[in-house]
């Protein structure tokens, strides 16, 4: 699968978690969703296409874990899961060198 497809469902994934949010969740969630869409329209330099295929994967196992876990769990670690999927974002910002 390439990686359109990949930020594709990863974002599919993420607005589907901030549909089901509480308040803290979703600031961090929303702020991932903007950076995630710019991801999306940026092009990857090839030399780091096998890198972000990779990060791309471990976001998308770690939001559906998010989305499984969203009812069961306790509203803190909730936001620890938010956090995470902000920071994943962040991170496939930097490997498209985006603002």
């Amino acid at each position: 699968m390439d990686s359109q497809k990949l930020i594709t469902e990863l974002i599919a994934c993420t607005r589907n978690i901030e549909r089901n949010s509480i308040f803290p969740e979703r600031v961090y969630l929303q702020n991932a969703l903007k950076s995630l869409e710019l991801a999306s329209q940026a092009v990857p330099v090839p030399c780091v296409s096998h890198i972000l295929r990779e990060v791309l994967l471990q976001q998308i196992e770690f939001s559906y874990q998010y989305r499984k876990h969203q009812e069961e769990i306790d509203d803190s670690l909730l936001l620890r899961y938010a956090f995470e999927v902000f920071e994943g974002a962040k991170v496939l910002a930097i490997i498209l060198d985006l603002p």
